[in-house]
């Protein structure tokens, strides 16, 4: 992955009710912003005054903005505080953007981070306002941070598999998006099945109800099927079939195995 990518997202003092029209978005104020550094991997967060600091970061790095509704909210705000860093002129990628333009319709931030991970936003942007305005600044920028992380998994996910989740009609449908150049989960999977490679996944299981727990689990992968994927569990002794979808990330254990299900 090319690390020079940060993803934003910021915190208003105002809401849209409080100004005269959108024409006016800078009087909405940002009261905080939240910064994920892919080259650190590393949390950032900025109180007012902090944004010298953040300035000469985007100033000197030029990285690629990576968020949620940045182009038509985020960015506007930022380039009337953060003026030396021209923020609409650096590289972008708005995620709402890129999947309005595959579905015809825009997804909230929540209900796209609830169908791909099984978790969501702490709270809502009347909340951060309400936190600002009642000095509860610890838990502004956690609510802020907590919107970093959720934009910074939608985005690896859609890097991994090509596609984000969404829910419609009562189902789990998917958005084909093409952004980032990381190694496909599809692709490594295959490579590991041919090579008999032992694989780590990070994975998701969420319930009946969409909420989602992460773990890990090792497997010896054997066969692969409708997005299903099964393997061989050296921790069970028991072959567990898990959803290629709801696999966040892979790590090869070095490790390689000849049939081993076929031994037992």
């Amino acid at each position: 992955m090319d690390k020079n990518k940060v993803v934003i997202d910021i915190e208003t003092k105002k809401a849209f009710s409080d100004i005269e029209g959108r024409h006016k978005m800078h009087e909405l104020g940002i009261s905080f912003v939240g910064l994920y550094s892919f080259s650190q991997d590393k949390y950032f967060g900025f109180f007012e005054k902090d944004f010298p600091v953040l300035e000469k970061i985007l100033v000197k790095d030029k990285p690629e903005i990576i968020g949620y509704n940045t182009l038509g909210f985020d960015n506007p705000i930022l380039d009337y505080y953060l003026k030396g860093a021209e923020v609409k002129k650096l590289p972008q990628l708005d995620i709402m953007k890129e999947v309005y333009e595959v579905l015809g319709f825009r997804l909230k931030l929540d209900s796209l981070a609830q169908a791909t991970l099984g978790e969501g936003k702490s709270a809502d942007g009347l909340q951060a306002i309400q936190f600002y305005r009642t000095g509860k600044y610890k838990e502004l920028a956690e609510y802020c941070l907590q919107d970093v992380k959720i934009t910074k998994e939608i985005y690896e996910y859609g890097a991994r598999h090509d596609k984000v989740l969404y829910r419609g009609g009562g189902e789990l449908r998917e958005a084909p998006v093409s952004w980032g150049d990381d190694e496909k989960i599809a692709d490594i999977i295959n490579h590991g099945l041919k090579e008999h490679e032992q694989m780590q996944f990070e994975y998701l299981d969420v319930d009946a109800d969409g909420a989602g727990k992460k773990r890990n689990v090792t497997l010896e992968p054997q066969t692969i099927k409708e997005g299903k994927l099964t393997g061989f569990n050296n921790d069970t002794q028991e072959n567990e079939t898990i959803i290629v979808n709801r696999i966040l990330n892979i790590k090869k254990t070095g490790n390689r195995f000849a049939h081993q299900g076929a031994l037992i």
